[in-house]
Protein backbone atom coordinates (compact mmCIF):
# COMPACT_ATOMS: atom_id res chain seq x y z
CA UNK A 1 0.00 0.00 0.00
CA UNK A 2 1.32 3.15 -1.06
CA UNK A 3 1.21 5.50 1.90
CA UNK A 4 -0.30 8.89 1.29
CA UNK A 5 1.34 12.41 2.84
CA UNK A 6 -0.60 15.01 2.28
CA UNK A 7 -0.06 18.72 3.32
CA UNK A 8 -2.40 21.31 3.86
CA UNK A 9 -2.68 24.82 5.57
CA UNK A 10 -6.60 25.72 6.43
CA UNK A 11 -7.15 29.22 6.93
CA UNK A 12 -9.64 30.28 8.91
CA UNK A 13 -10.29 33.73 10.07
CA UNK A 14 -11.01 34.60 13.75
CA UNK A 15 -14.64 36.39 14.76
CA UNK A 16 -13.45 36.84 17.91
CA UNK A 17 -11.65 39.72 20.04
CA UNK A 18 -9.49 38.83 22.34
CA UNK A 19 -7.50 40.62 25.43
CA UNK A 20 -4.19 39.16 25.29
CA UNK A 21 -3.39 36.88 28.50
CA UNK A 22 0.28 37.40 27.67
CA UNK A 23 1.26 38.97 30.74
CA UNK A 24 -0.38 36.68 33.10
CA UNK A 25 0.48 33.60 32.18
CA UNK A 26 3.09 30.30 33.55
CA UNK A 27 5.03 28.73 31.29
CA UNK A 28 4.06 24.76 31.64
CA UNK A 29 5.19 22.10 29.51
CA UNK A 30 2.26 20.43 27.41
CA UNK A 31 0.63 17.37 28.41
CA UNK A 32 -0.24 14.39 25.82
CA UNK A 33 -2.62 11.77 26.34
CA UNK A 34 -4.01 8.73 24.62
CA UNK A 35 -7.75 9.15 24.38
CA UNK A 36 -9.94 5.67 24.67
CA UNK A 37 -13.31 6.69 22.44
CA UNK A 38 -16.36 4.26 21.72
CA UNK A 39 -16.75 5.46 18.01
CA UNK A 40 -17.36 2.39 15.61
CA UNK A 41 -14.90 2.87 12.76
CA UNK A 42 -16.93 3.76 9.65
CA UNK A 43 -15.31 3.38 6.15
CA UNK A 44 -14.83 6.66 4.57
CA UNK A 45 -17.87 7.75 1.84
CA UNK A 46 -17.38 9.75 -1.22
CA UNK A 47 -16.91 13.09 -0.89
CA UNK A 48 -20.26 14.70 -0.75
CA UNK A 49 -19.81 18.04 1.11
CA UNK A 50 -19.37 21.77 -0.33
CA UNK A 51 -17.98 25.12 0.89
CA UNK A 52 -22.11 25.45 2.31
CA UNK A 53 -22.60 21.75 3.95
CA UNK A 54 -22.76 21.92 8.22
CA UNK A 55 -20.37 19.91 9.79
CA UNK A 56 -22.11 18.48 13.23
CA UNK A 57 -21.85 20.87 16.32
CA UNK A 58 -19.96 23.66 14.52
CA UNK A 59 -21.53 26.96 16.19
CA UNK A 60 -22.41 29.88 14.00
CA UNK A 61 -21.73 33.39 14.65
CA UNK A 62 -24.06 35.20 16.21
CA UNK A 63 -24.19 38.43 17.61
CA UNK A 64 -26.19 39.25 20.73
CA UNK A 65 -26.94 43.08 21.70
CA UNK A 66 -25.61 44.34 25.02
CA UNK A 67 -28.04 44.83 27.71
CA UNK A 68 -28.95 48.71 28.01
CA UNK A 69 -27.23 50.00 31.27
CA UNK A 70 -29.43 50.74 33.91
CA UNK A 71 -28.76 53.28 36.47
CA UNK A 72 -27.34 52.22 40.23
CA UNK A 73 -26.15 53.49 43.33
CA UNK A 74 -24.66 50.60 43.40
CA UNK A 75 -20.24 50.71 42.00
CA UNK A 76 -20.24 48.16 39.32
CA UNK A 77 -17.22 46.14 39.05
CA UNK A 78 -15.05 45.98 36.39
CA UNK A 79 -13.41 42.18 35.28
CA UNK A 80 -9.92 41.96 35.90
CA UNK A 81 -7.84 41.38 32.39
CA UNK A 82 -6.77 37.84 34.23
CA UNK A 83 -10.69 37.05 34.29
CA UNK A 84 -11.44 38.31 31.05
CA UNK A 85 -8.66 36.85 29.39
CA UNK A 86 -9.78 33.45 31.16
CA UNK A 87 -13.11 34.01 30.05
CA UNK A 88 -11.65 33.81 26.71
CA UNK A 89 -9.70 30.91 27.02
CA UNK A 90 -12.60 28.73 27.86
CA UNK A 91 -14.79 29.55 24.99
CA UNK A 92 -11.39 29.33 22.94
CA UNK A 93 -11.42 25.86 24.50
CA UNK A 94 -15.12 24.80 24.47
CA UNK A 95 -15.14 26.17 20.71
CA UNK A 96 -12.25 24.09 19.95
CA UNK A 97 -13.49 20.75 21.46
CA UNK A 98 -16.70 21.65 19.25
CA UNK A 99 -14.32 21.87 16.30
CA UNK A 100 -12.38 18.14 17.04
CA UNK A 101 -16.01 16.86 16.94
CA UNK A 102 -17.29 18.59 13.69
CA UNK A 103 -13.86 17.03 12.37
CA UNK A 104 -14.38 13.69 13.43
CA UNK A 105 -17.81 13.52 11.88
CA UNK A 106 -16.36 14.45 8.79
CA UNK A 107 -13.82 12.11 8.95
CA UNK A 108 -16.55 9.33 8.45
CA UNK A 109 -18.35 11.58 5.64
CA UNK A 110 -15.84 12.86 3.80
CA UNK A 111 -12.84 11.29 2.07
CA UNK A 112 -11.71 14.44 0.12
CA UNK A 113 -9.79 16.93 2.09
CA UNK A 114 -10.77 19.76 -0.12
CA UNK A 115 -14.05 19.09 0.53
CA UNK A 116 -13.50 19.25 4.48
CA UNK A 117 -11.34 22.70 3.23
CA UNK A 118 -13.96 24.27 2.06
CA UNK A 119 -16.53 23.02 4.40
CA UNK A 120 -14.40 24.15 7.44
CA UNK A 121 -13.82 27.51 5.61
CA UNK A 122 -17.25 28.56 5.47
CA UNK A 123 -17.50 29.24 9.58
CA UNK A 124 -15.35 31.27 12.10
CA UNK A 125 -12.71 29.42 13.55
CA UNK A 126 -9.81 31.00 15.76
CA UNK A 127 -7.34 31.44 12.55
CA UNK A 128 -5.31 28.87 10.18
CA UNK A 129 -5.10 25.46 11.66
CA UNK A 130 -2.64 22.76 9.86
CA UNK A 131 -3.08 19.33 9.26
CA UNK A 132 -1.28 16.61 7.44
CA UNK A 133 -3.53 13.18 6.52
CA UNK A 134 -1.61 9.88 6.50
CA UNK A 135 -2.54 6.09 7.18
CA UNK A 136 -0.63 5.50 10.14
CA UNK A 137 -1.70 1.90 11.28
CA UNK A 138 -2.28 0.51 7.98
CA UNK A 139 -5.42 -0.09 7.88
CA UNK A 140 -6.06 2.13 3.90
CA UNK A 141 -7.81 4.69 5.88
CA UNK A 142 -5.75 7.98 6.20
CA UNK A 143 -5.24 9.47 9.98
CA UNK A 144 -6.01 12.79 10.56
CA UNK A 145 -3.61 15.08 12.20
CA UNK A 146 -4.58 18.68 12.85
CA UNK A 147 -2.53 21.49 14.75
CA UNK A 148 -5.21 23.85 16.21
CA UNK A 149 -3.53 27.15 17.85
CA UNK A 150 -5.58 29.26 20.21
CA UNK A 151 -4.89 32.66 19.27
CA UNK A 152 -4.97 35.09 16.03
CA UNK A 153 -1.34 36.04 15.05
CA UNK A 154 -3.27 39.59 15.45
CA UNK A 155 -4.07 38.79 18.80
CA UNK A 156 -0.77 36.81 20.02
CA UNK A 157 1.72 39.52 18.14
CA UNK A 158 3.25 40.97 21.21
CA UNK A 159 4.22 37.75 22.49
CA UNK A 160 5.58 36.27 19.32
CA UNK A 161 3.87 32.62 20.58
CA UNK A 162 1.43 30.42 19.05
CA UNK A 163 -0.07 28.08 21.80
CA UNK A 164 -2.25 25.43 21.08
CA UNK A 165 -3.53 21.86 20.76
CA UNK A 166 -2.05 18.77 18.70
CA UNK A 167 -4.92 16.17 17.80
CA UNK A 168 -4.62 13.21 15.80
CA UNK A 169 -8.57 11.94 14.40
CA UNK A 170 -9.79 9.00 12.59
CA UNK A 171 -12.81 6.92 12.50
CA UNK A 172 -12.14 6.16 16.50
CA UNK A 173 -12.08 9.74 17.31
CA UNK A 174 -9.59 11.90 18.32
CA UNK A 175 -6.94 8.78 19.52
CA UNK A 176 -3.70 11.21 20.25
CA UNK A 177 -3.84 14.64 21.43
CA UNK A 178 -0.87 16.92 22.96
CA UNK A 179 -2.60 19.76 25.00
CA UNK A 180 -0.62 22.67 24.68
CA UNK A 181 -0.99 25.40 27.40
CA UNK A 182 -2.90 28.31 26.77
CA UNK A 183 0.91 30.11 28.36
CA UNK A 184 2.49 33.23 26.38
CA UNK A 185 5.59 30.93 26.15
CA UNK A 186 4.40 28.17 24.38
CA UNK A 187 4.15 27.31 20.69
CA UNK A 188 1.54 24.48 19.43
CA UNK A 189 2.58 21.64 18.66
CA UNK A 190 3.15 20.25 15.28
CA UNK A 191 4.78 17.40 12.43
CA UNK A 192 7.99 17.84 12.01
CA UNK A 193 8.42 15.24 9.44
CA UNK A 194 6.61 11.28 8.82
CA UNK A 195 9.61 8.43 8.82
CA UNK A 196 9.45 4.86 9.68
CA UNK A 197 11.90 4.41 12.42
CA UNK A 198 10.54 0.94 14.18
CA UNK A 199 11.12 -0.54 11.06
CA UNK A 200 7.57 -2.21 10.46
CA UNK A 201 6.57 -0.81 7.09
CA UNK A 202 4.30 2.18 8.48
CA UNK A 203 5.01 5.66 9.03
CA UNK A 204 5.70 7.37 12.53
CA UNK A 205 5.50 11.05 12.86
CA UNK A 206 7.88 13.43 14.84
CA UNK A 207 5.96 15.79 16.35
CA UNK A 208 7.60 18.96 18.26
CA UNK A 209 6.23 21.85 20.63
CA UNK A 210 8.25 24.94 22.24
CA UNK A 211 9.12 26.69 25.00
CA UNK A 212 9.85 30.25 24.57
CA UNK A 213 12.12 31.59 27.47
CA UNK A 214 13.35 34.41 28.44
CA UNK A 215 16.84 34.44 26.66
CA UNK A 216 16.54 30.33 25.49
CA UNK A 217 14.06 28.20 23.10
CA UNK A 218 13.58 24.56 24.12
CA UNK A 219 12.05 21.73 21.72
CA UNK A 220 10.26 19.03 23.05
CA UNK A 221 9.93 15.83 21.00
CA UNK A 222 7.39 13.18 20.63
CA UNK A 223 7.45 10.00 18.34
CA UNK A 224 4.01 9.04 17.58
CA UNK A 225 3.38 5.46 16.39
CA UNK A 226 0.48 2.66 15.83
CA UNK A 227 3.27 0.17 15.73
CA UNK A 228 1.53 -1.83 19.06
CA UNK A 229 -1.62 -1.12 17.51
CA UNK A 230 -2.58 1.89 19.16
CA UNK A 231 -1.94 5.54 18.03
CA UNK A 232 0.81 6.76 21.07
CA UNK A 233 4.21 8.28 21.78
CA UNK A 234 6.73 5.80 21.91
CA UNK A 235 9.42 7.27 23.32
CA UNK A 236 10.61 5.80 26.81
CA UNK A 237 12.33 7.38 28.90
CA UNK A 238 14.60 6.01 31.89
CA UNK A 239 16.77 3.38 30.95
CA UNK A 240 20.97 3.63 31.85
CA UNK A 241 22.17 5.84 29.72
CA UNK A 242 19.51 7.93 30.27
CA UNK A 243 19.41 8.29 34.07
CA UNK A 244 23.23 8.14 34.28
CA UNK A 245 23.10 11.43 31.46
CA UNK A 246 20.27 13.34 33.75
CA UNK A 247 22.94 14.13 36.32
CA UNK A 248 24.87 15.50 33.15
CA UNK A 249 22.43 18.09 32.09
CA UNK A 250 20.41 19.37 35.01
CA UNK A 251 19.19 22.83 33.06
CA UNK A 252 16.28 20.88 30.85
CA UNK A 253 13.78 21.55 33.80
CA UNK A 254 11.60 18.85 32.95
CA UNK A 255 10.84 15.39 34.59
CA UNK A 256 8.48 13.40 31.99
CA UNK A 257 8.68 9.89 31.05
CA UNK A 258 7.79 10.31 27.41
CA UNK A 259 8.89 13.44 25.82
CA UNK A 260 12.79 14.44 25.04
CA UNK A 261 13.34 17.98 25.40
CA UNK A 262 16.72 20.29 24.39
CA UNK A 263 17.64 23.71 24.25
CA UNK A 264 18.35 25.65 20.99
CA UNK A 265 17.94 22.46 19.50
CA UNK A 266 18.57 21.02 16.18
CA UNK A 267 17.96 17.78 14.14
CA UNK A 268 17.98 15.45 11.94
CA UNK A 269 16.83 11.87 10.89
CA UNK A 270 19.80 9.21 9.70
CA UNK A 271 20.73 5.86 10.58
CA UNK A 272 23.62 7.01 13.09
CA UNK A 273 24.01 3.48 14.67
CA UNK A 274 24.13 1.61 11.51
CA UNK A 275 21.25 -1.03 12.67
CA UNK A 276 19.24 0.08 9.31
CA UNK A 277 16.77 1.85 11.07
CA UNK A 278 16.57 6.03 10.93
CA UNK A 279 17.37 7.92 14.35
CA UNK A 280 16.24 10.72 16.06
CA UNK A 281 20.11 13.09 16.14
CA UNK A 282 19.46 16.20 18.73
CA UNK A 283 21.92 18.42 19.00
CA UNK A 284 21.79 21.37 21.49
CA UNK A 285 21.99 22.12 25.32
CA UNK A 286 23.32 25.21 25.53
CA UNK A 287 21.16 28.59 27.03
CA UNK A 288 21.23 31.80 25.92
CA UNK A 289 22.04 33.35 29.47
CA UNK A 290 24.87 34.59 31.73
CA UNK A 291 23.81 32.72 34.48
CA UNK A 292 24.18 29.19 32.31
CA UNK A 293 27.91 29.61 33.05
CA UNK A 294 30.58 28.53 30.15
CA UNK A 295 27.89 25.42 28.34
CA UNK A 296 28.43 23.10 25.75
CA UNK A 297 26.36 21.36 22.67
CA UNK A 298 25.94 18.22 22.78
CA UNK A 299 24.58 15.13 20.83
CA UNK A 300 21.54 12.62 21.88
CA UNK A 301 21.19 9.80 19.40
CA UNK A 302 17.47 8.28 20.25
CA UNK A 303 16.61 5.13 18.17
CA UNK A 304 14.54 2.08 18.00
CA UNK A 305 15.10 -1.33 21.11
CA UNK A 306 12.86 -3.38 19.69
CA UNK A 307 9.94 -2.01 21.63
CA UNK A 308 10.41 1.82 22.34
CA UNK A 309 12.51 4.79 20.99
CA UNK A 310 15.06 5.33 23.70
CA UNK A 311 18.85 6.92 24.10
CA UNK A 312 21.13 5.15 22.83
CA UNK A 313 23.80 7.14 22.80
CA UNK A 314 25.16 10.79 24.18
CA UNK A 315 28.62 13.05 23.54
CA UNK A 316 29.01 16.16 24.77
CA UNK A 317 31.19 18.91 23.12
CA UNK A 318 34.56 18.61 23.83
CA UNK A 319 36.50 21.72 25.26
CA UNK A 320 39.74 22.76 26.65
CA UNK A 321 37.85 23.82 29.60
CA UNK A 322 39.11 22.75 33.14
CA UNK A 323 35.74 21.96 34.84
CA UNK A 324 34.17 20.15 31.73
CA UNK A 325 37.17 17.67 31.52
CA UNK A 326 36.27 17.10 35.36
CA UNK A 327 32.65 16.85 34.16
CA UNK A 328 33.68 14.14 31.20
CA UNK A 329 35.71 11.81 34.09
CA UNK A 330 32.55 11.34 36.19
CA UNK A 331 30.54 10.75 33.03
CA UNK A 332 33.48 8.11 31.92
CA UNK A 333 33.04 7.06 35.57
CA UNK A 334 29.36 6.64 35.73
CA UNK A 335 29.34 4.48 32.64
CA UNK A 336 31.98 1.96 34.34
CA UNK A 337 34.85 3.28 31.73
CA UNK A 338 37.24 3.54 34.41
CA UNK A 339 40.36 3.39 32.39
CA UNK A 340 39.41 7.01 30.67
CA UNK A 341 38.04 8.21 33.41
CA UNK A 342 41.62 7.58 35.44
CA UNK A 343 42.99 9.73 32.34
CA UNK A 344 40.82 12.37 32.56
CA UNK A 345 40.76 13.16 36.64
CA UNK A 346 44.91 13.27 35.35
CA UNK A 347 44.43 15.47 32.34
CA UNK A 348 42.30 17.75 35.08
CA UNK A 349 45.45 17.81 37.26
CA UNK A 350 48.63 17.82 35.04
CA UNK A 351 47.52 19.64 32.20
CA UNK A 352 48.14 23.39 32.68
CA UNK A 353 46.77 24.31 29.21
CA UNK A 354 43.05 23.99 30.44
CA UNK A 355 41.37 26.77 30.86
CA UNK A 356 40.11 27.94 34.62
CA UNK A 357 36.43 29.29 34.99
CA UNK A 358 36.79 32.85 34.74
CA UNK A 359 33.70 33.47 37.01
CA UNK A 360 35.00 31.70 39.74
CA UNK A 361 38.86 31.31 39.05
CA UNK A 362 39.04 29.44 42.84
CA UNK A 363 37.39 26.88 41.13
CA UNK A 364 41.01 25.72 40.04
CA UNK A 365 42.40 24.09 42.96
CA UNK A 366 38.98 22.55 44.32
CA UNK A 367 38.93 20.94 40.97
CA UNK A 368 42.18 19.35 41.32
CA UNK A 369 41.44 18.33 44.65
CA UNK A 370 38.48 16.75 43.58
CA UNK A 371 39.92 14.90 40.55
CA UNK A 372 42.69 13.52 43.02
CA UNK A 373 39.93 12.02 45.51
CA UNK A 374 38.47 10.25 42.70
CA UNK A 375 41.70 8.88 41.68
CA UNK A 376 41.88 7.33 45.22
CA UNK A 377 38.30 6.44 44.93
CA UNK A 378 38.69 4.43 41.38
CA UNK A 379 41.91 2.91 41.56
CA UNK A 380 40.19 1.60 45.27
CA UNK A 381 37.54 0.22 43.59
CA UNK A 382 39.47 -1.62 41.13
CA UNK A 383 41.77 -2.81 43.98
CA UNK A 384 44.74 -1.07 42.95
CA UNK A 385 46.12 0.32 46.80
CA UNK A 386 49.58 1.10 45.21
CA UNK A 387 48.11 3.97 42.65
CA UNK A 388 45.29 4.48 45.75
CA UNK A 389 48.23 5.31 47.98
CA UNK A 390 50.17 7.84 45.41
CA UNK A 391 47.13 10.00 44.86
CA UNK A 392 46.50 10.07 48.38
CA UNK A 393 49.93 11.03 49.48
CA UNK A 394 50.04 13.79 46.86
CA UNK A 395 46.71 15.06 47.92
CA UNK A 396 48.03 15.26 51.14
CA UNK A 397 51.53 17.29 50.19
CA UNK A 398 49.56 19.51 47.24
CA UNK A 399 46.34 20.59 50.01
CA UNK A 400 47.64 19.04 53.48
CA UNK A 401 45.06 21.23 55.14
CA UNK A 402 42.29 20.83 53.00
CA UNK A 403 38.38 18.80 53.52
CA UNK A 404 39.10 17.08 50.78
CA UNK A 405 42.82 15.72 52.08
CA UNK A 406 40.68 15.01 55.66
CA UNK A 407 38.27 12.81 53.88
CA UNK A 408 40.73 11.28 51.69
CA UNK A 409 42.24 10.27 54.69
CA UNK A 410 39.09 8.71 56.20
CA UNK A 411 38.50 7.05 53.06
CA UNK A 412 41.68 5.01 52.72
CA UNK A 413 41.98 4.25 56.56
CA UNK A 414 38.17 2.90 56.61
CA UNK A 415 39.10 0.89 53.17
CA UNK A 416 41.61 -0.71 54.82
CA UNK A 417 40.08 -1.93 57.78
CA UNK A 418 37.04 -3.12 55.92
CA UNK A 419 37.76 -3.79 52.21
CA UNK A 420 34.10 -2.15 51.58
CA UNK A 421 34.34 1.15 49.90
CA UNK A 422 30.70 1.45 50.34
CA UNK A 423 31.49 1.96 54.14
CA UNK A 424 34.01 3.60 53.60
CA UNK A 425 32.49 6.14 52.13
CA UNK A 426 29.82 6.32 54.49
CA UNK A 427 32.26 7.20 56.96
CA UNK A 428 33.60 9.76 54.51
CA UNK A 429 30.08 11.32 54.03
CA UNK A 430 28.92 11.65 58.01
CA UNK A 431 32.71 13.40 58.47
CA UNK A 432 31.93 15.75 55.65
CA UNK A 433 28.02 16.52 56.88
CA UNK A 434 29.25 17.90 60.33
CA UNK A 435 32.64 19.86 58.75
CA UNK A 436 33.08 22.84 60.88
CA UNK A 437 34.92 24.36 57.28
CA UNK A 438 34.67 24.74 53.78
CA UNK A 439 34.26 22.26 51.55
CA UNK A 440 34.50 21.63 47.91
CA UNK A 441 31.79 23.16 46.18
CA UNK A 442 32.21 23.58 42.18
CA UNK A 443 29.37 25.34 40.56
CA UNK A 444 29.88 26.94 37.19
CA UNK A 445 26.61 27.81 35.84
CA UNK A 446 23.36 26.24 35.96
CA UNK A 447 24.42 24.54 32.36
CA UNK A 448 26.44 22.45 34.32
CA UNK A 449 26.37 19.52 37.29
CA UNK A 450 27.15 20.67 40.42
CA UNK A 451 30.37 18.65 41.97
CA UNK A 452 30.95 19.12 45.50
CA UNK A 453 31.91 17.36 49.11
CA UNK A 454 28.34 15.75 48.66
CA UNK A 455 29.48 13.85 45.17
CA UNK A 456 32.85 12.57 46.51
CA UNK A 457 31.66 9.20 46.48
CA UNK A 458 28.97 9.21 43.62
CA UNK A 459 28.23 6.94 41.19
CA UNK A 460 29.67 3.43 43.43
Amino acid sequence: MQLLLKQKTLYIFSALFFISACNNSISTPPTESLITTTHTRIPVAAATATSSSTPTDVPTSTHTPAPTATSTNQPTSTPSPTQIATDMLLSIKSRNENLAQSLIDLWHTQSDIASVDATIKSYDWVRPIEWTSLDLNGDGFDEWLVTVPFFSLEEMAPCACNPGDFWIINGDGRVYQVSNSDSKFLVAPSTLTQVDMTGDNLPDVIVTSKILGAHTTTTTYYVISAHHGRVENIIRRGNKLDLISNFFRPAEGFDDAHKVHLSNADQEITDATGDGLPNLVLSGGTFNSIGAGFGRRRTEVWGWDGDSITLVNIQWEQTNFQPHVLIDAEFSFALGDYETAIAQYEQVIYDDTLQDDAMTPQNHDQVRQYAAFRLVFTYLKLGNSEEALFWHNWLGAEYPDSSTTNSVNLLFESWQESANLTEACEVVTRFLENYDGPTIYIYTGYANPILSSETLCQFQ
